[in-house]
Formats: C-alpha cells, structure tokens, sequence
C-alpha cells in the first residue's frame, strides 16, 4: 500500500466512449493500495466519470448507474440544428441527478475537463461553473453531437486537442501525474455500424499527437481493449473487470514509479517552496 501523503497525485481520465467504464475498475484498483487522486481531470466520458467520482461517488455505484444507460438516455435527435445529427443536453441531466446542480468550486479536489473551441482549434480548460453542463461540453463528439455555444466559442469534444488531459495537472503542480489512455490498442477492432465507424475515425485521427502528450506523465495505465465495441453499453461491467485486473497487474510498477518520483531533489524543493509560501 502507498501511503506517502506529502504527494500531490493528479490522475488523468482519457476520452473513449463507452470504453470509459474501464477507467471505474482502474480507479477501484487504486483505491484499494491507498493511491487517491489529489487533483482530477477528463475529458470526453473520462470527464463524465471524473465529475462523479470527484464528488464522491465510489466506482462500483457508478458502473451500477452507467451500465443501465444507452446512447438514448443521453442524445436526442437535433431537428433544428445543421451542425450535429443529435444533442447530448440530457448527458447534463443525468450528471445533476448524480451529483446536484454544483460548480468547480464546490469540488472536493480540485477538478477540470478539456474541450475544444471548432472556430479556433484551440484547447479550452473548463473550471469554472457548472460540472455537469462542462461534462457534457467535453463529450460533444463533433458531427454526431451539435457544439454548444458558450463565451462566444463552438465548443466539442476535448478529444480533438488532448484526449489525456495532462496540462491541467501540469499548471497546478501535480508531483506525480498517472495518466489512464483507454484507446493504447496497436490496431483496433472492425467497426459494427456507422456509430462505430465514426468512433474508430475519431480515435485513428488524435492517436498522434495523444501519444506525444502521454509522454508528460509520470506513469500510463495503457490499456488495448480492441475487442471491445465503443458503443455497446452492455460491456461495462466486463471494462470494469478489464480495468480492475490490468490496473492491479500494474500496481508494482505504478508504486515504483511514485516512489522514484518522490525522491527527486527538484520535487523536495518544490515542496519546500509551496509549504513555505502557504504559511
């Protein structure tokens, strides 16, 4: 078990779909070697599993929720919009019902998503205001769901620009940054359907540079679930089972790394640093 307290450890909830159930096994992993996020992001469904677990929701009561739901609990189609087939408001919906109508400062630990602005192509960090309307921003998959609107920007899926959001983490100074990429697979499974196919593109077209960005963590749970559909809502309690045993074949290697990480000398002065000019 890990119980170096004096750690600031900031966990990364990568994007995926319905794939993202696999991230509460993975959480449930940690929890049991006393390894708790001091700081939490995500983006796309890592932002939705993010905003209930940082509002202490345990993983297995959330797989009990997200295992009853489908595409249609959270989409409805966008007659009057040309920009998006469906609208996913009804993702915020259901994030209120879980966790209330509360905003980023209400958060336990400090908590953010990623979303992208279209008109810029620039990344947007949401930390401010309501969780469960900037959940459903992050998970706006372009094209399928219709962007929403909001400070002026056309805002969907943080995918597009850092799948595996790090530099949140980065900018508050996290001292170890585990980061869970729940699209690591080498080659991915033949798509069933036209959600599918739009998934797998979506996927094959950020891998790049997500791969370049998995580089600034301290440790990656990679994760090859290539046999799993990203859209069948029925597989989330075998993701669960997949997180949960990967996660806990990994956990020497994990504790390795937060044990190396805590004795670097510029951590120590960092620390030093932070305590000195907060007292």
């Amino acid at each position: 078990m890990y119980k170096d307290k004096s750690m600031k450890i900031g966990i990364a909830l990568g994007g995926g779909a319905v794939l993202g159930a696999v991230h509460l096994g993975v959480l449930q992993a940690l929890e049991e070697h006393d390894i708790h996020a001091d700081m939490l992001t995500g983006t796309s469904i890592g932002a939705v599993i993010a905003a209930q677990y940082a509002f202490g929701l345990k993983p297995n009561d959330i797989k009990e929720r997200i295992q009853k739901m489908d595409w249609w609990d959270v989409s409805k189609f966008a007659w009057s919009n040309k920009n998006g087939l469906l609208n996913n408001h009804d993702m915020q919906d259901f994030l209120q019902e879980q966790i209330g109508d509360v905003n980023f400062s209400d958060a336990p630990i400090p908590l953010a998503f990623v979303a992208t602005d279209l008109c810029s192509g620039k990344k947007i960090i949401l930390d401010q205001y309501s969780v469960a309307e900037a959940a459903m921003i992050s998970s706006c998959i372009p094209a399928l769901y219709s962007p929403h609107e909001r400070n002026g920007k056309l805002l969907v899926d943080g995918g597009l620009v850092e799948n595996v959001p790090i530099s949140p983490l980065q900018q508050w100074g996290a001292d170890f940054i585990l980061a869970i990429n729940i699209n690591g697979a080498p080659e991915n499974r033949k798509p069933d359907g036209m959600l599918d196919v739009l998934m797998s593109s979506f996927d094959i077209a950020i891998d790049a540079h997500t791969r370049g960005q998995l580089q600034q963590a301290d440790y990656v749970v990679q994760l090859n679930l290539s046999h799993y559909s990203r859209t069948d809502p029925g597989n989330t309690a075998a993701l669960f089972e997949e997180g949960y045993n990967i996660c806990k074949q990994q956990m020497y290697a994990i504790e390795k790394a937060l044990h190396r990480q805590r004795k670097k000398p510029l951590r120590k002065l960092r620390r030093i640093a932070q305590d000195w000019l907060s007292s």
